[in-house]
């Protein structure tokens, strides 16, 4: 029980450090890179509820990482750093200026987001590392080793090529296409009658290729959580899977200047459930290729020291 509630307390603590420096970077971030937006009309305490909520949640599904995590120390930190940056702050930004002319939002907001971006992941990962125990040396154990055979740049064709732009279409098209407000914030956009007829036109179009990169990206980022995991397959492919889904769409929940309620939770529930097949694919057919290799392979973790 005592052990318990001194993981409740750290997270508690993690929550709130994450929120404070959240709000530094986005402070002195929209100082750096001035821009104009109106703010949403919501009542002061309502936002701060759930800002609280997604900090809770980021840092929930991070101290689960870091409890399956064979890593330590800055190797622990730098991966802490790498999934915020990149899921949570860096791939939003990069799609949010693809479609800016529609969002109509200021180039420099995404500027200010990549800013906060780097001030939260370098401050807050670790601290997040040191308050959880996790600096603390660890038993030796055989880490997990990659295998690049024949078919890994296959298998990594095939998922950022074609499974991440069909996954991205099938949830755009069936989820939040349905949605008027989206279809009216997207005016311009051109909607094909049939989904076999969206993909055609997908296919050779400009954010195919974006898709493609950013396929790219998200394999680069899932790669190190399987390998700093001592878990087994389907454990590493729900962390990746969580994360994917979660650290990039929970901020659905605070209302903004750029989005109605009706399209931020149009978007929360296409790119989180797109994102979370997404990262449990990439796990499933790297391992399953042989990808992985480690003595390791399901042993159970321990809490992290208190």
């Amino acid at each position: 029980m005592k052990t318990k509630l001194i993981v409740i307390a750290k997270l508690l603590l993690l929550t709130i450090l994450m929120q404070i420096v959240w709000s530094i970077g986005l402070g002195i971030g929209s100082q750096l890179f001035p821009f104009e937006l109106n703010s949403p009309d919501v009542d002061a305490g309502q936002l701060l509820m759930r800002m609280t909520a997604v900090c809770l949640i980021h840092t929930a599904l991070l101290y689960a990482l870091m409890y399956y995590s064979n890593w330590r120390r800055w190797k622990l930190a730098g991966l802490l750093a790498l999934e915020i940056f990149v899921i949570q702050f860096a791939l939003s930004a990069v799609e949010a200026l693809f479609f800016g002319g529609y969002l109509k939002m200021p180039a420099n907001l995404a500027w200010s987001m990549i800013f906060t971006g780097i001030i939260l992941s370098l401050v807050w990962s670790p601290l997040a590392v040191l308050i959880s125990g996790n600096w603390k040396p660890k038993e030796d154990t055989q880490p997990e080793r990659p295998a690049i055979g024949n078919m890994f740049w296959v298998n990594i064709a095939l998922l950022c090529v074609v499974i991440y732009p069909f996954l991205y279409q099938l949830a755009g098209y069936f989820i939040a296409w349905r949605v008027p407000e989206v279809r009216a914030l997207y005016d311009g956009l051109e909607a094909q009658p049939t989904f076999i007829a969206q993909l055609g036109s997908f296919v050779f179009s400009k954010l195919h290729l974006l898709q493609i990169i950013r396929g790219l990206v998200w394999i680069a980022i899932a790669i190190p959580v399987m390998l700093a995991m001592k878990s087994g397959m389907w454990m590493k492919a729900l962390m990746v899977g969580l994360l994917f889904a979660l650290l990039m769409n929970a901020q659905h929940l605070l209302p903004n200047a750029l989005m109605v309620p009706e399209v931020r939770l149009a978007h929360f529930i296409e790119t989180a459930s797109s994102n979370f097949v997404w990262g449990f694919v990439i796990v499933w057919l790297l391992s399953k290729s042989g990808f992985i290799r480690s003595s390791n392979i399901g042993e159970e973790g321990k809490l992290a020291a208190a």
